[in-house]
């Protein structure tokens, strides 16, 4: 636009008097939803439910919960069902759908919690809270909260520095080392306040501490984004006792240009991924009723670039954090000897899922909670490699027993040691009125003692149906379901659980 803005009277105007947080999502009902913390003690978390008509009709308001730190939220499935919970500092609001938010806490400090952030610090898989507590030109806590595995328990607290008034801050991997480091901005209004980059060593266990810039004083500033397009992240910030905007640009080395492939469009049915321009012997195609596939390698080994019809689709896949932009949010591993986190792709111009399975054959990368209508056609793509040329299986199902397969299985995908696409098509079968209970299950089925898998581009969108035959795991196909069966009574006898 030209900057110009129309200012519209018909949002509430809540209960508070100063906006110190606020989170933006879907969090029930599929309605997109503004939660708000005001800097005042005894008015709660407060949400506005965003209308059709954004513009013109009226934006709901309620009180979601009496309970609030009065500072800055964060929002994220913080307990794995599938709905966005919200952080509140050292306390959190579970969202139980209909039965409403119950607050939870995190950890009793002494002090007040500023600013927040969620991200995985010591890639467990499971989401840890960032934590700068309020210290107005004086010494305060920075700090992380771990998750624990039950999350009902006390979270460890881990210090990482103590910081003059660390009320600006942000979480990334910086250095692309595969963990995430912080951005912190000092809130100090009498000395020579600082931007600092706290490197993430040991998964959170030590932190090197490298000053970006000292001068400026910051106030909820300290915020990571990519400004210039050069594929490195910048800081933009703001300050309480001056008036500018200031941005810090990161002046690491960019990323280098890559020719982007052309998706090959599918071809038929065909049982095996088969490589358009292959680096190996072509796997031979198995005439049964199979999801149709395609995969193509990508530009060379050891680099990661994405077709643009599968990058198109990242906004329009019903799998969430397809790219893994949100680190490993919404997806889940399983497995004693494996480790789920994300890194830079080989180029370093965005994240990826990287997995490492140590002795662990029946290691399972999950996503639940998907939605998918009934006799609809979809199309899974992504990307993916396996360093030891080990392969997975791929299934969509009912999340809970029975384990009714909605479509698609197949036991065997052949991966290469090099990067391919991969697409399957199949029509969705097992239920018939739209369900939010499916399951992806990725079975990594490798068997060595350092298998490191990388996937990206996760996309599983509905495409037009034109191959009504074309469908997997459905009733009559015995082979298919025979094999299904196998794998998951050798993946139950492995832990007990899907």
């Amino acid at each position: 636009g030209r900057g110009e803005f129309t200012v519209l009277t018909n949002i509430a105007s809540g209960d508070g008097d100063f906006l110190q947080g606020i989170a933006i999502g879907t969090f029930q009902n599929d309605e997109l939803g503004v939660a708000l913390s005001w800097h005042v003690a005894d008015v709660g978390v407060q949400m506005l439910t965003v209308p059709a008509d954004p513009s013109t009709a009226q934006w709901r308001w309620q009180r979601i919960s009496d309970r609030s730190q009065d500072e800055a939220l964060s929002a994220a499935d913080m307990d794995g069902d599938g709905d966005l919970d919200l952080l509140l500092g050292t306390m959190w609001l579970r969202n139980d759908g209909t039965d409403g938010w119950q607050p939870l806490p995190i950890h009793n400090p002494p002090g007040q919690p500023d600013r927040n952030h969620l991200s995985d610090i010591n890639n467990d898989g499971r989401l840890d809270a960032v934590v700068g507590y309020e210290a107005i030109s004086e010494p305060g806590l920075l700090a992380w909260y771990e998750q624990p595995a039950a999350l009902t328990a006390p979270w460890p607290v881990h210090e990482i520095a103590t910081v003059t008034g660390p009320m600006s801050l942000d979480v990334a991997d910086l250095d692309g080392d595969g963990d995430r480091d912080v951005v912190v901005g000092e809130h100090d209004m009498v000395g020579e306040a600082a931007l600092y980059l706290f490197e993430n060593r040991e998964q959170g266990t030590s932190w090197v501490r490298h000053l970006i810039h000292r001068g400026d004083e910051h106030h909820d500033g300290a915020q990571l984004v990519d400004i210039d397009g050069d594929g490195d992240l910048d800081v933009l910030s703001i300050g309480w006792s001056h008036d500018a905007v200031l941005l810090y640009e990161n002046r690491g080395t960019p990323c280098a240009e890559v020719t982007k492939p052309t998706a090959t469009p599918t071809q038929g049915s065909t049982g095996t991924p088969t490589p358009t321009t292959p680096t190996h012997s072509t796997p031979t195609a198995t005439p049964t009723r199979r999801p149709t596939s395609t995969a193509t390698p990508l530009p060379r080994e050891g680099v990661h670039a994405t077709p643009e019809s599968l990058l198109c689709d990242l906004d329009n896949s019903v799998l969430r954090n397809p790219g893994f932009a949100s680190g490993t949010q919404n997806w889940q591993l399983r497995g004693k000897h494996a480790q789920l986190t994300t890194t830079e792709d080989a180029l370093g111009c965005g994240p990826a899922a990287l997995v490492t399975v140590s002795g662990e054959p029946r290691a399972q990368l999950l996503q639940s909670a998907i939605k998918l209508d009934p006799h609809t056609r979809y199309r899974l793509a992504f990307a993916a490699y396996s360093a030891t040329g080990d392969d997975l299986a791929l299934y969509i199902h009912r999340h809970r027993t029975p384990f009714t397969n909605y479509g698609l299985a197949l036991p065997h995908v052949d991966l290469s040691r090099e990067w391919q696409n991969y697409s399957f098509e199949f029509t969705t079968t097992g239920f018939e009125e739209p369900t939010n209970d499916a399951r992806l299950r990725i079975w990594l089925k490798g068997k060595s003692a350092q298998g490191r898998y990388q996937f990206d581009n996760m996309v599983l969108t509905p495409v037009q149906d034109t191959h009504d035959d074309a469908t997997i795991g459905g009733v009559g196909d015995e082979e298919i379901v025979n094999e299904v069966l196998t794998d998951i009574v050798e993946l139950y006898k492995s832990d007990g659980e899907i």
